[in-house]
């Protein structure tokens, strides 16, 4: 199923899941088991630890 895929973008610090801010990094470049490549801003997303990519199917790069 096209965009279905959930995907984790948080790191793990003291058995914790934490996520990354916009002071950390500009972009989340995302590769499904489907070879759709993403390019998410973190702006977007900031706080969040895992993304529906469904939602986000206008940062997918189309080749």
């Amino acid at each position: 199923m096209d965009g279905s895929w959930i995907v984790w973008t948080g790191r793990t610090e003291q058995r914790r899941r934490v996520a990354y801010s916009a002071d950390e990094i500009d972009y989340f470049g995302l590769v499904t088991g489907n070879r759709e490549v993403y390019l998410v801003p973190v702006t977007l997303v900031e706080g969040q630890t895992s993304l529906c990519l469904r939602r986000y199917q206008q940062y997918r790069l189309v080749p």
